[in-house]
């Protein structure tokens, strides 16, 4: 891939950031509740945005938020606390390679 190709990625990223971190914001005013599945869902947005951006302990910050948010809202196991888990996971192991 070329630098532009490598540019025009990141470019797209951080504006996929920008959307979703306004999509959180947008989400928490209209929200009656501090918990719900629509906020959990934005912080995992983030957190893959920061992902995809390298920014591995930004994202495990939205991951764990989400995670969190999700837990209060399922009861007992769900494949949405396994995909956080999964997704914190993945944070874990970029941060120990990047430092490696």
């Amino acid at each position: 891939m070329s630098s532009d190709g490598d540019d025009n990625s990141l470019d797209l990223a951080k504006k996929s950031l920008e959307n979703h971190l306004k999509e959180y914001e947008m989400r928490k005013g209209t929200s009656k509740f501090a918990f719900n599945f629509g906020l959990a869902q934005s912080l995992n947005s983030i957190g893959a945005d920061y992902y995809y951006l390298k920014d591995y302990e930004k994202s495990l910050d939205q991951y764990s938020k989400a995670y969190v948010m999700l837990k209060r809202l399922h009861k007992g196991d769900h494949p949405d606390l396994a995909q956080c888990l999964n997704n914190i996971g993945n944070c874990c192991i970029k941060e120990v390679e990047s430092v490696n």
